[in-house]
């Protein structure tokens, strides 16, 4: 299959205006037939750069909603597609919406049109519709994909209130000393000589750091080892070992495992209702695991599956996973309840990482409050420490 590329165009419209946007499209020839779709004339084009680039979660996930809903009342799906992307106030979205049309008007399958399209589509979405096609229940795919998403941007918007906040506003305190010592430094130690006042140990410290954040000679090395630690941690033979290390953490570790088996046994769970087959769909579950400590051992997992060994026993001899996970996924396959297995696992999970946010949350502002008051009491003193001895000097002299 040829791969698509994004194109940059400028077309003329039927009633005479001109219009410009991008596209994706294997050659000029092909951009021109999506553009007589919309009884549009391509003036120029020239083809971007490929670049993986996927779609806002929140437009997609309102595009499945958009979808499940029309489906389920009876609109062909071409039609529920237009009304989709007039609806849509996303140009990416518009133009991949505009593309998928333009291959269901060809003769493919959506799931393939979709495929073509795999740097803006996950696989989970992709692998859905593959199974809904087959079942011929669209609109309860794109329904139990709008639930899924829905359920995916609420934990990362919670976890970005939660979690990140503080952070923000922890970085900007230390920020804010670190610029204090920068320029007060050097004029407190001119002022220190001038006046042969006795320094304390706090004072004598700051004005050791203060010349350091103004030497080049102390920033130059930062750059370059932050690009080098960033290239490490891309490198698969460091990255799991790195992941596997994280996941050990107090309560950031149990936060991410729990969150990545809430997401994994809920796209497990969707995947098996949809009617795809259980190999299937472990490998398009492992893909969105983002821990590649996780990813292996998921992995090594399907390959004993393969072999012939059973579902819970392949996880089990991995020793990565939850004890609870591995007794629900073996109740589900003697009971012949996999799925409903799969869903309870996922609400479990999502429970306890909710719990563990919450405990984070609890935690982390009185931490914060407490190391970055301590940092702002020791820079406060040592710059007004030298003022309260000139002060008390003067005032005996008098």
């Amino acid at each position: 299959m040829s791969t698509l590329r994004p194109h940059f165009y400028r077309a003329l419209r039927a009633d005479g205006r001109l219009q410009h946007g991008y596209l994706p499209a294997i050659d000029r020839h092909d951009l021109e037939g999506l553009l007589r779709e919309d009884a549009s004339i391509c003036l120029l084009a020239w083809p971007l750069p490929i670049r993986e680039q996927r779609l806002p979660p929140t437009a997609l996930t309102e595009c499945c909603f958009q979808l499940g809903q029309l489906l389920g009342a009876g609109l062909p799906l071409l039609e529920a597609l237009s009304i989709c992307r007039e609806e849509s106030g996303n140009r990416q979205l518009q133009a991949c919406l505009h593309r998928l049309t333009y291959d269901l008007r060809q003769g493919l399958p959506l799931s393939q049109a979709l495929q073509r399209q795999s740097r803006h589509f996950d696989l989970a979405l992709i692998a859905a519709i593959h199974a809904a096609e087959h079942s011929g229940d669209l609109a309860a795919a794109f329904n139990t994909l709008h639930g899924n998403r829905r359920w995916l941007e609420q934990f990362r918007r919670q976890l970005g209130q939660d979690l990140l906040a503080p952070l923000f506003g922890g970085l900007a305190t230390l920020g804010a000393c670190l610029f204090l010592i920068y320029h007060t430094g050097p004029l407190l130690q001119q002022f220190a000589v001038a006046q042969g006042l006795p320094l304390p140990t706090a004072t004598r410290w700051l004005l050791q750091l203060a010349p350091a954040l103004q030497s080049a000679s102390f920033w130059l090395p930062v750059l370059p080892a932050l690009l080098i630690l960033a290239l490490l941690t891309r490198l698969t033979s460091i990255r799991r070992p790195l992941h596997r290390l994280l996941l050990g953490l107090p309560l950031l570790g149990r936060l991410w495992l729990q969150f990545e088996l809430a997401r994994f046994c809920r796209t497990l769970g969707m995947l098996y209702d949809a009617g795809l087959p259980l190999l299937a769909a472990l490998d398009t579950g492992r893909e969105l695991l983002h821990n590649r400590h996780l990813h292996a051992a998921c992995g090594q997992a399907i390959e004993r599956i393969r072999e012939g060994r059973s579902l819970s026993a392949a996880f089990a001899d991995s020793r990565q996973f939850p004890s609870l996970l591995l007794h629900l996924l073996a109740v589900g396959e003697h009971a012949g309840r996999l799925g409903e297995c799969l869903h309870t696992l996922a609400e479990h999970f999502t429970r306890q990482a909710q719990m563990r946010m919450q405990q984070i949350q609890s935690l982390l502002p009185p931490l914060l409050t407490l190391l970055l008051g301590s940092l702002l009491i020791f820079t406060t003193w040592s710059i007004f420490a030298p003022l309260n001895e000139l002060i008390g000097l003067g005032g005996g002299g008098r």
